[in-house]
């Protein structure tokens, strides 16, 4: 099964590549992004019981689902066919289907018109994605950029009022870009483990062989899934979770979304939850890659239109449920949704749970170790260390003796049942996986951990888009007292 963002001619991965955006935290993300027309006054919302839900004044349409669908990379195709889907159903009178799409000129497909620029859309039924079917022309536009992001938000909501918003970032999640090669630096013997590994790895995926280790080639250069989403092409940028979290922060101003949807690769993650935490009241994502066909945007549109009156989390359940009927048990895929009400809370219990084990590490880092190695990580042939929390959870309560650490793991599962509503795993991707709704990084040992070329940023004071996770909890201290155990 082809995935998004596997690249081998080349493509990049769900928000990756080697041209890193390194320049100092956004600001002013309501200002008005060159291409783009100036967001109007959105309309005041009424909060509802203190929840953070958004209520306009109007109270229909009952939905406006806004959908940033970058295909401005090798998911081009992908992206012409899920447009596709969501004309099969379209708008209704109780439910807005708002697209802003980006295409990459004719490198992937030529079909309707091969246009390159980035166009808005009101997804009619059995509309083409077409230029003279667009609301709007905004020229080239990066998709890579959080300020695009949230200038799309603000125009979507403030255009097509409803009760409730739901977004959709369609593209590549953390993945890889294309590169002829790079240095590997460490002793002579880390060079060669690193070269053997990159090797198997390629192998296994199907890419050619690679010469003796030393400078080693890579079809990919891997960036750990953590940081970023959204790829774009023509602009060479992506969207780093802390930039995403900043901008929708910004333009939400304290407000949420109902339910905010990555269908992109590996973004199922504590990190990702945790900086979303203010910008929508549930999580839709996968912990595992994406195929690049994607969600079936058919199958969960047309129940929406059909019960419009359909609530946030009723409706990140039927994305999940949609998920598990398009690709079914023999598949390996993965889609879970997470209320991010508790992400405070369970962001405090996995907090204890690494305190646990960091004060107890000179007793406890072999059983540690043995419940970190029976936990199957996702994405491995492409250097990724996510690995699920509930499946750590249980193994780490079953290897260790130490009181504290059994406890704080019980603490932190139930913080977990509290926070995944709903959870899909195909068969391959159950066991050793675990699979039940979210992973957290977590690299076997110091030496996977070094040579993650984003390892680097999992620590406190990461002057490049921060992860809140890391600066305001424990997880990232338990890991490099690990690490000094465990080489």
């Amino acid at each position: 099964m082809p995935v998004r963002g596997d690249g081998k001619e080349g493509g990049v991965g769900k928000g990756c590549g080697l041209r890193r955006r390194l320049h100092a935290a956004i600001v002013g993300f309501l200002a008005i992004v060159p291409g783009c027309s100036t967001p109007p006054e959105p309309v005041p919302p009424v909060v509802d019981g203190g929840s953070g839900d958004l209520r306009p004044p109007s109270r229909s349409p009952a939905w406006t689902v806004l959908v940033f669908q970058n295909g401005d990379n090798d998911l081009e195709n992908d992206a012409i066919k899920d447009f596709l889907e969501m004309a099969r159903v379209g708008s209704t009178s109780a439910v807005n289907v708002v697209v802003q799409l980006d295409r990459t000129p004719g490198k992937y497909t030529e079909d309707f018109g091969d246009w390159t620029q980035t166009l808005r859309f009101r997804v009619e039924k059995d509309m083409k994605p077409v230029v003279s079917s667009a609301l709007m022309d905004l020229g080239e536009l990066d998709m890579g950029d959080g300020k695009v992001l949230a200038d799309f938000v603000l125009w979507g909501m403030a255009s097509y009022p409803a009760d409730r918003y739901a977004l959709v970032v369609w593209d590549h999640g953390q993945g890889w870009r294309a590169a002829s090669a790079t240095p590997v630096r460490g002793t002579e013997d880390e060079v060669r483990a690193f070269g053997l590994l990159r090797r198997f790895d390629r192998e296994e995926a199907g890419y050619p062989a690679i010469p003796a280790a030393g400078e080693v080639p890579l079809d990919h250069v891997v960036e750990s899934f953590f940081r970023s989403v959204s790829s774009d092409e023509t602009s060479g940028s992506k969207i780093y979770n802390r930039e995403m979290q900043d901008a929708l922060e910004s333009a939400l101003a304290g407000r949420r979304l109902d339910v905010l949807c990555f269908d992109a690769c590996c973004m199922g993650m504590i990190e990702t939850g945790f900086a979303m935490r203010n910008v929508a009241g549930f999580m839709v994502a996968s912990e595992e890659l994406v195929p690049g066909t994607g969600l079936d945007y058919a199958s969960w549109l047309r129940p929406l239109a059909d019960r419009p009156a359909t609530d946030g989390e009723a409706l990140s359940r039927i994305l999940v449920d949609s998920y598990r009927g398009t690709y079914g048990e023999d598949n390996d895929t993965t889609m879970s949704a997470v209320d991010l009400l508790q992400a405070e809370s369970l962001a405090d219990a996995v907090s204890g749970l690494a305190d646990a084990m960091r004060v107890s590490m000179e007793q406890e880092w072999s059983p540690i170790l043995k419940a970190r190695g029976q936990c199957s990580r996702y994405g491995s042939r492409y250097g990724f260390h996510g690995v699920d929390l509930v499946r750590f959870c249980e193994r780490i309560r079953e290897s260790s003796a130490d009181p504290l650490i059994q406890n704080a793991a019980g603490v932190a599962g139930k913080a977990l049942a509290r926070a995944v509503r709903a959870d899909y795993a195909g068969r391959p991707r159950q066991g050793s996986f675990g699979s039940k709704g979210i992973a957290v990084y977590f690299p076997l040992n110091r030496f996977a951990w070094s040579k993650d070329p984003d390892g680097p940023a999992y620590v406190e004071g990461c002057p490049v888009y921060p992860l809140e996770f890391v600066e305001e909890h424990g997880w990232d201290n338990f890991l490099q007292a690990f690490f000094q155990r465990v080489p």
